[in-house]
């Protein structure tokens, strides 16, 4: 779900997304200054039993700081941590740095910016030119609106130069000639959902079948629950519906507020990923 903030005026939704960095060499920890201190010491958060990319995984959901890993599955993350090298005591020892990004969605009310790459949809998949640079140019909220107002799109495209093309699908893509932003509608514009965190179970890893959500998320979307409770939801991805009206058990216990797809067969990896869109069955848009 994109949330705004009002001012005065209304202003575009912000995400953030953490994103560590590659290993640091063996002998590397994480300080509280250049000369003393490491992971065991001050910590903000640890967990046993990880691989390096596990532990870089559960120091991303954090945030900002330093995220000490070591060779016996130990993963340390430490919030105001600097890296030192100390490779006598601590040859196991390797540091990721990690660094909070926020990001402004660019895409008007009801619609959330597409992750293309640097591409936009295909000309296959184009409904019609709304507006051309030269004849009647239009800004991204205009092209906005164009695409609301045709219940076939999908997609809009909108330049730096004023185009503005509107798409039905977008699982074709190409690379476009000028700067743009390529907006998906949401079809949950409105409606209360829960966004997937991250994946990392206990003691599955990050194999995907499990999922970790927010607690007040889903009481705001499906109200007061209780642990292994089970409810019909659908699932989204990239304003995708990908799964439709199945049953999910979730759980606030000691492996944290979590879920799966129920019964555990039906369950399997790769079911889920970060920023997945989880809304109760049939309450968003069902032409996607």
């Amino acid at each position: 779900m994109i949330h705004f903030v009002v001012l005065v005026v209304t202003l575009l939704p912000f995400t953030s997304a953490t994103y560590c960095s590659a290993y640091s060499e063996p002998g590397h920890v994480c300080g509280d200054t250049e000369t003393s201190g490491y992971g065991w010491m001050n910590w903000s958060a640890k967990k046993q039993g990880t691989s390096s990319d596990s532990c870089k995984a559960f120091c991303e959901q954090q945030g900002s700081g330093c995220c000490e890993w070591r060779e016996d599955g130990w993963c340390f993350y430490k919030e105001n941590g600097i890296e030192r090298y100390s490779p006598r005591p601590y040859a196991d020892a390797r540091v990721s740095m990690c660094f909070t990004r926020r990001h402004q969605d660019p895409c008007p009310d009801g619609y959330e910016e597409a992750n293309m790459n640097g591409l936009t949809c295909s000309n296959s998949k184009r409904i019609h030119f709304a507006c051309r640079a030269s004849v009647n140019p239009c800004s991204m909220e205009e092209c906005g609106e164009r695409c609301s107002l045709n219940k076939n799109c999908k997609f809009f495209w909108s330049t730096d130069n004023n185009v503005c093309q509107l798409y039905h699908n977008c699982d074709n893509t190409r690379t476009p000639l000028f700067e743009g932003n390529t907006c998906a509608k949401n079809p949950c514009a409105g409606v209360d959902t829960v966004r997937v965190e991250h994946i990392d179970h206990a003691w599955q890893s990050t194999n995907g079948r499990y999922f970790y959500f927010s607690k007040d998320e889903w009481t705001t979307m499906a109200g007061s629950w209780e642990d292994g409770q089970k409810f019909r939801i659908d699932q989204w991805r990239d304003s995708k519906l990908i799964e439709e009206n199945l049953e999910v058990i979730i759980w606030d216990n000691f492996n944290g507020v979590h879920g799966r797809y129920n019964p555990y067969v039906s369950a399997m990896n790769d079911d889920w990923q970060p920023n997945d869109i989880i809304s109760l069955s049939g309450a968003c848009g069902r032409d996607y």
